[in-house]
């Protein structure tokens, strides 16, 4: 698969320094899909993290920690409903990287499964929480579980 951008040591240090910020802030989340390869490498165009509805504020605090730690200082936040389009960025430091922060799944104001149903099926993986591949969305969308 060919790289869309490329990946620097500092794209790695800033996904494991805001990773394992998420984590020691007591922020659940999980990493949506394409994390097989992080944070080492990027196979995606960007990395969606989904968080847990109404820790918003506090994941903006650990983003603007990290990026603080790490002397980044230009972003630009796009919203789409519960979805915001991190852009972050240094020119002088040919840094830049896409992160979308997900409250749940929502798709046009929609709901497709609660956080809780989809969270009863994250793994940790190289570190960070992941849905599980095998588990994820089949166990969320199987025949046997209840209504949402």
């Amino acid at each position: 698969m060919e790289l869309i951008h490329k990946w620097t040591n500092l794209h790695i240090e800033f996904t494991s320094t805001l990773l394992r910020e998420l984590e020691n802030g007591g922020i659940r989340y999980f990493i949506l899909r394409n994390y097989e390869k992080l944070p080492e490498q990027n196979l995606g165009k960007d990395i969606d993290i989904v968080i847990e509805p109404k820790s918003y504020i506090q994941t903006k605090h650990i983003l603007l920690k990290v990026m603080t730690m790490l002397d980044i200082h230009y972003y630009q936040i796009t919203q789409f409903d519960r979805m915001r389009c991190w852009y972050i960025m240094d020119n002088k430091k040919h840094f830049g990287i896409h992160i979308d922060i997900i409250e749940n799944e929502v798709y046009k104001g929609f709901e497709f499964f609660s956080f809780e149903r989809l969270y009863r099926n994250v793994e940790k993986y190289n570190g960070f929480y992941v849905l599980n591949k095998k588990n994820g969305y089949y166990n969320a969308t199987s025949s046997e579980h209840s209504s949402i």
